[in-house]
């Protein structure tokens, strides 16, 4: 996996912020405060095909974070569809960080 090009990532970073709200998604799931489940740093890896899909998603913990919330974040990486296409396949690794949640 590599940084994604410039046209790909103003598009992840447009879209990253909805991969936060898995956490909240899970805390009303579970009928728990959101500070209750734990949703540190992220990393994913997918790959953008060349019509602007989502293939093989991971998702991976960096820090404790809940299982639920590893699957919502993959779940909604495999959902994203991008403008910026390519001729060929690109593999791409993005970081994300939740935010300290107050208990």
């Amino acid at each position: 996996a590599q940084p994604a090009p410039p046209d790909i990532q103003a598009e992840i970073d447009a879209a990253a912020p909805g991969l936060l709200a898995c956490r909240a998604e899970v805390a009303l799931e579970r009928r728990k405060d959101v500070g209750e489940i734990p949703a540190g740093a992220l990393e994913i890896r997918f790959t953008v095909t060349p019509d602007g899909s989502v293939a093989r998603p991971e998702v991976v913990a960096l820090s404790s974070t809940a299982p639920d919330v590893l699957a919502c974040v993959e779940r909604r990486v495999a959902a994203w569809r991008f403008m910026a296409t390519r001729p060929t396949p690109v593999r791409v690794m993005e970081r994300v960080l939740f935010p300290r949640a107050a208990r």
